[in-house]
């Protein structure tokens, strides 16, 4: 897979130098965002310019991206998203799930408002998954409720 990294202080870019995100690639794009969520990124913008055609497996990417940048209390965008790849998202009922741009410059603004509302409410005000578990005595109550919340979404992601 080719790419380029540019990383700042909030955030890196991720440039894809690729016309096709398919299963080719799905797995080193995958590889490559464990690798960067491991060195500490959890704000990845992916410039999408040279990708002009994306299959399910390279949707499975994006979302496992996603996924860990929001499991990192960050944010993952995506960035000049040519046509196709937009449709694909759209059709699959995904653009309520991944977060695109259409410049770069408008997703360092997104990922500084990002963490502007991350410092305003502070780390221990933050709403995550786990909030219930804190209102719920019984852990298995809580694990309960949590897959019910959650089991449904879950399974909407796994479907790529």
């Amino acid at each position: 897979m080719k790419f380029q990294i540019d990383a700042q202080e909030k955030y890196s870019v991720l440039t894809l130098l690729e016309e096709k995100l398919d299963s080719r690639i799905a797995p080193a794009l995958k590889s490559q965002f464990l690798l960067m969520n491991a060195e500490g990124v959890r704000n990845l913008i992916l410039d999408m310019r040279e990708v002009r055609y994306a299959d399910s497996s390279g949707l499975s990417a994006l979302l496992i991206g996603n996924r860990l940048c929001q499991d990192a209390r960050g944010v993952m965008i995506m960035t000049d998203v040519q046509d196709h790849v937009s449709k694909l998202v759209h059709i699959s009922r995904l653009d309520d799930i991944l977060h695109i741009f259409p410049t770069r410059a408008e997703a360092i603004e997104a990922v500084f408002l990002n963490e502007l509302e991350g410092d305003f409410l502070g780390e221990d005000d933050t709403v995550d998954d786990d909030f219930m578990e804190d209102q719920i005595d019984d852990p298995e109550e809580a694990e309960d409720w949590e897959e019910e919340s959650f089991g449904e979404i879950q399974s909407d992601d796994d479907r790529f």
